[in-house]
């Protein structure tokens, strides 16, 4: 069935347009953590790096046959930037898989929102947020107590780990912004999945335990890997674009912050991984810091428009978007998105309409 409703299909009232939303964001949340956890039970026979670049395979092979970039155009700026992209996605898949294997998975995903919320902070420079990156980082140092408390549940070394995701992130949200600007459509993107998958290929057969030719004659395992893209990314990103064409951004970033919280019930059931009051208690305040961030923005975003001193901030695509099953889900027609033509005529109109509103604030910034 299609993420939107056909054009025939009877028009759905405000609120079950929202639970719906609300439906998809959760589902994508769950799919991811299924996908993680079904990484994690692979790394037996793979190795995290072995699963790691299964997955980047997987994907790059499925976003060459979709979309066929034309990269004989592109500029020496343009590479520099799809090159800094792949760097960024290396990084938020190997750290994340090599994290999960030392520490529970509720944990790597609580300390992976601190790079795109620190992120938000350094960019917005609102005094507010500190108070929220104070409580994330709270979590952070109750977390790391913990693994050291408890070193047979977990090892410092993941929370290294979990760390430096955090980090690679943050920078692919910026990469992202950077290649979207430069490069049209998904060459972008597909070329940066294959630049990560380039600088991942030689670690499993570099790192003692990371089997990765265990896939190759398997095909049980390959099957595996298969599905693990398919929840892992696949289908989070149809269900996270479908969510905010349904939902508020402010309102999604909210339901997306509670991940952590999925992330422990999912490692409970399917991987048997204990997470005690401790661990919630710090779980607990890096959901909290995200939400906070998540409704402060949205609250100074409405007192600037009610001023007129800049434009609506309406993302199309945040961050926390799978940009590939975005343009997967477009071509597809489970979606239709804006093209870039569009959302500069959306932004010209809407500044338009806020000078017309607001003669005497219009040009500030």
């Amino acid at each position: 069935m299609s993420a939107l409703a056909s054009a025939s299909a009877p028009a759905r009232s405000p609120l079950a347009t929202q639970g719906m939303g609300m439906a998809y964001a959760v589902g994508a949340i769950i799919s991811a953590q299924f996908g993680s956890a079904l990484a994690k039970t692979m790394m037996g026979d793979l190795g995290a790096w072995g699963v790691v670049t299964l997955r980047l395979i997987t994907s790059s092979l499925l976003l060459y046959v979709f979309f066929r970039p034309k990269v004989r155009t592109w500029t020496r700026q343009q590479w520099i930037a799809v090159t800094v992209l792949g760097m960024a996605l290396f990084g938020a898949n190997a750290f994340f898989y090599v994290a999960i294997q030392q520490v529970p998975l509720a944990i790597a995903v609580a300390i992976e929102f601190m790079g795109p919320l620190v992120l938000a902070t350094v960019l917005s420079r609102r005094k507010l947020d500190l108070l929220w990156v104070a409580l994330s980082f709270t979590g952070m140092a109750v977390l790391t107590a913990d693994s050291q408390a408890n070193p047979e549940d977990f090892a410092l070394i993941g929370v290294f780990f979990a760390v430096l995701t955090a980090i690679s992130r943050a920078a692919y949200i910026l990469a992202t912004e950077k290649v979207g600007a430069s490069i049209p459509g998904m060459g972008g993107m597909v070329m940066g999945n294959i630049i990560s998958t380039l600088l991942v290929f030689p670690f499993p057969f570099l790192i003692t335990g990371n089997h990765l030719e265990k896939a190759i004659t398997n095909p049980t395992l390959l099957a595996l890997g298969f599905a693990m893209g398919l929840l892992a990314s696949a289908l989070p990103a149809l269900g996270e674009v479908s969510a905010l064409r349904m939902l508020p951004s402010n309102v999604y970033s909210v339901v997306l912050s509670l991940e952590p919280a999925f992330a422990a019930i999912v490692g409970i059931f399917i991987l048997a991984e204990d997470t005690g009051l401790v661990r919630w208690v710090a779980i607990t305040l890096l959901i909290s810091a995200s939400i906070g961030i998540t409704l402060s923005h949205a609250r100074a975003e409405r007192a600037a428009l009610a001023a007129g001193k800049r434009e609506s901030i309406e993302p199309y695509l945040p961050g926390a978007v799978d940009n590939i099953g975005a343009g997967i889900a477009q071509m597809t027609g489970a979606i239709e998105l804006p093209t870039p033509e569009q959302v500069a005529a959306d932004k010209e109109r809407k500044q338009a309409e806020q000078k017309k509103a607001h003669p005497d604030t219009g040009n500030d910034t």
